[in-house]
Formats: C-alpha cells, structure tokens, sequence
C-alpha cells in the first residue's frame, strides 16, 4: 500500500508521539520512509540522530538524557517491543523526586 507524503509522515508523528518524539530507522521504515528518505531527512536537519538508527523529530524538545532513550530502543525484542524501563534511582534523578545522582543506569 502506497501512502502520499502527509499521510506517511502523519503515521511517524503518531509513533514518534508516543516515544518523546523519537524513533527507530526501523520504525520510520515500516511506515514508509525508505533509507534514502531517511538520509535526506537526517542530512537536511528534519530529523537528530541519537545514535545510529535513532532519531528525534528536530521541532521536539530535547530533554537531556539521550542516553536512556538509546537504552530503551536497545532493549528492543525482536517485535520492536521496548523491554527497558528507568527504575530505581534514575527514575528518581530524572522525576526530580530526590537528590539521587546514581553513578549507574538503571533499567
């Protein structure tokens, strides 16, 4: 099924939406962006590459810890399925809820 461009980028809003506005290369793939696009879009600035293959939407706020977003995408079965979770004291760092500085992640 082919998608026009609105509807394409519409269905990577959506998913991006859910995920602090990024995503996965895998994710933008399965709603219709071809690694082409991808790049074009990565190289124009539409797109903030995180790592490799993760990416935020460039008009979403950055709030400072990439690193739990890459985490998270990691922890990814092989449904696409985030496995991950912050728990313990870098939830308590990242909700501001204690004076935790944890010299670890934990998931």
């Amino acid at each position: 099924m082919r998608r026009n461009s609105r509807e394409t980028e519409r269905a990577l809003l959506e998913i991006a939406a859910e995920q602090g506005g990024c995503f996965t290369a895998a994710q933008a793939l399965s709603v219709g962006y071809a690694y082409p696009q991808q790049v074009y879009h990565k190289t124009c600035g539409n797109w903030i590459a995180l790592d490799r293959g993760i990416y935020r939407l460039r008009d979403y706020w950055e709030w400072g810890r990439d690193d739990l977003i890459r985490w998270s995408f990691w922890s990814q079965n092989r449904r696409g399925e985030i496995q991950a979770v912050a728990s313990h004291d870098t939830a308590v760092s990242f909700h501001e809820l204690g004076d935790a500085n944890p010299a670890r992640i934990h998931l």
